[in-house]
């Protein structure tokens, strides 16, 4: 086998538990040892075969921690920033979830926690507030989430 079909076949390896960036797919392969012009090859190999999309994964990423695992804009950009995702395409994809989005899975988060129901502590709402922001949050959101659970109570 050939330097440019190992490279590709790694790369494929790698790709078969999960999408990846331009860049972890890059780092991986210099890791294994391959020379910078072959993972230029298989990485252009990949991005032609549409098994390598930065801005699909930004969009898919954003999509499914955001609103199903309830992670903020903050700590998702910090997360696609880790994976070498250019900041033009992470901003994009984080602008892309609507504020009512954000807000309500903010507010998901929130009600699975017990201080959601002890807001007239100050203790429990600080905990929850450092929670919140911990998960990625802003403190505009985080005066929303906090409204509209004392609202509802």
């Amino acid at each position: 086998m050939d330097e440019a079909a190992a490279a590709r076949d790694a790369a494929l390896r790698y790709l078969a538990s999960a999408d990846r960036s331009e860049d972890e797919v890059r780092r991986k392969l210099r890791q294994a040892g391959h020379a910078e012009e072959t993972v230029e090859e298989a990485l252009a190999f990949l991005r032609a075969a549409g098994l390598v999309d930065d801005v699909r994964l930004a969009r898919d990423w954003t999509e499914s921690r955001g609103i199903r695992r309830q992670i903020g804009p903050r700590r998702l950009e910090a997360e696609l920033r880790r994976k070498g995702i250019d900041a033009e395409i992470v901003r994009e994809a984080v602008e892309g979830l609507s504020e009512e989005q954000t807000v309500e899975a903010a507010i998901a988060y929130a009600l699975r926690r017990p201080d959601a129901s002890r807001l007239d502590d100050p203790a429990a709402r600080r905990r929850l507030c450092a929670a919140l922001q911990r998960r990625g949050y802003d403190w505009e959101t985080i005066e929303q989430v906090i409204a509209a659970i004392e609202e509802n109570q």
